[in-house]
C-alpha cells in the first residue's frame, strides 16, 4: 500500500503497520498462523519475524514496524513484479507520465510494476503437476485468511526471465522435474519456482526459462465495520461491487 513505509535488508523487509493491524497480528494472526504452518510448511503467506514500536517523544508519535521475509529474496535480477488482488477496478500499472505509450513505473531495482489488468494470457509456465501444487497451496492459504476474516491482501508474482541455449538448460530442467514433486518446488530454484522450457517457434537455438517468486502479502486487515462501509460506498457510488 502506498501509505506504508518499506525498508529492504536483503532477505528481509521492514514495514510500517497501523495500530489496529499490530493488535490483530499479536492477538489473532500469530497464534492461528503458528498452528497453520505446522501442517502447511510450504505456505505462501508472509513469514513475520518480529514487530516493535518506535516513539518520537517530541512529536508524541508512535510508529509500529513488522520485520518479515522478503518474497523476492534472490541475488538475481527480477524483470517484472505483478501485484494481484483479483480485482479489475483501478488495477492498471502506474506510468511515469500520462498516455498509454508512457513507460510503466519500475521498482528501485528496475523491475516493472504491473497489476491485474496487465496480466498476459498466461503468466506461469510450470506444467500440470506444479500448477496443481500452486493452486492447492493458494486455496489452502486463502481459506486460512478467510477463516480469520482478512481482506485486502495481494498475491505477488515476481518473474525472472533468461534465454539459454537448448542443450545448456536440459539437465537443469530434468533434475528439477525429478526432485520437486511437492510444495518444496515453490522455493527450490534460487528461492523461486522454475518454469518449463518456453520455446519460440522463430528461434531454434535458444529457449526461455523463467523463475517465479510467489507470495501473499498485506495479511493484517480484518474485514471490520470501516472496510464494510468502504466496500459498500465504492459499490454504490462508483463501481460494480463484484469487480472491486
Amino acid at each position: 500500500r502506498s501509505s506504508d513505509l518499506l525498508f529492504y535488508f536483503g532477505d528481509y523487509v521492514l514495514k510500517t503497520v497501523k495500530n489496529v493491524e499490530a493488535a490483530f497480528l499479536k492477538s489473532t494472526y500469530v497464534p492461528s498462523y503458528t498452528a497453520y504452518t505446522a501442517s502447511n510448511p510450504h505456505t505462501l503467506l508472509p513469514s513475520f519475524m518480529t514487530f516493535f514500536s518506535v516513539t518520537w517523544l517530541l512529536k508524541r508519535q508512535t510508529i509500529t514496524f513488522v520485520l518479515m521475509k522478503n518474497v523476492f529474496s534472490t541475488q538475481h535480477y527480477i524483470n517484472a513484479i505483478y501485484d494481484l488482488k483479483g480485482s479489475t477496478v483501478g488495477r492498471e500499472a502506474a506510468r511515469e507520465e500520462d498516455g498509454p505509450r508512457a513507460e510503466v513505473k519500475r521498482t528501485a531495482f528496475g523491475a516493472l510494476l504491473l497489476k491485474d489488468n496487465d496480466l498476459p494470457s498466461q503468466l506461469v509456465y510450470c506444467g500440470p503437476l506444479r500448477r496443481a501444487i500452486i493452486i492447492g497451496q493458494l486455496q489452502s492459504d486463502t481459506n486460512f485468511l478467510q477463516s480469520l476474516n482478512i481482506v485486502d491482501y495481494s498475491l505477488m508474482v515476481g518473474v525472472r526471465s533468461r534465454v539459454v541455449s537448448k542443450g545448456g538448460s536440459e539437465e537443469q530442467r530434468a533434475s528439477a522435474a525429478i526432485a520437486d514433486v511437492d510444495g518444496s518446488c515453490l522455493h527450490s530454484s534460487n528461492g523461486g519456482l522454475l518454469s518449463m522450457a518456453i520455446y519460440d517457434e522463430h528461434d531454434m537455438t535458444t529457449v526461455r526459462e523463467d523463475t517465479y517468486y510467489i507470495g501473499i502479502i498485506d495479511c493484517l486487515q480484518p474485514y471490520n465495520s470501516s472496510k464494510k462501509l468502504e466496500h459498500f460506498a465504492k459499490g454504490l457510488l462508483m463501481y460494480d461491487r463484484h469487480q472491486i
